[in-house]
């Protein structure tokens, strides 16, 4: 999948999700290889940074990172957020502030945080 190709998906994305959800600004994404060592590959926060300077309101101490893998929670224990690891079936070890079966757990996760 070349860049376009991955805008074009990125695009029916939002379209899809800003129509049940609200509004979702922007996606970033990391288009280096491992091998690259660059800022913007997890679980470098460089990805977060670039949002902070598209959205300068931005908090990473009130932000949340929800993820799949342990390079998502390393991502955003790096910014400094909090962290939920869904599905986890990585090891029980996880290193994320939170660890759920699925999203719909994320609810009540946000609730707490939000009180």
């Amino acid at each position: 999948m070349n860049v376009n190709d991955l805008e074009i998906v990125h695009n029916k994305m939002l379209d899809k999700l800003n129509s049940i959800w609200g509004k979702i600004d922007k996606i970033y994404f990391c288009p280096h290889l491992k091998e690259d060592n660059c800022r913007c590959r997890k679980p470098n926060p460089g990805l977060a940074y670039m949002a902070k300077n598209d959205f300068p309101d931005i908090d990473f101490k009130k932000s949340l990172m929800i993820g799949d893998s342990e390079s998502d929670i390393g991502f955003g224990k790096n910014a400094g957020m909090k962290t939920v690891l869904v599905n986890n079936s990585i090891d029980k070890q996880t290193k994320a502030d939170y660890s759920v079966n699925d999203f719909y757990e994320i609810e009540n996760i946000i609730e707490r945080l939000l009180k």
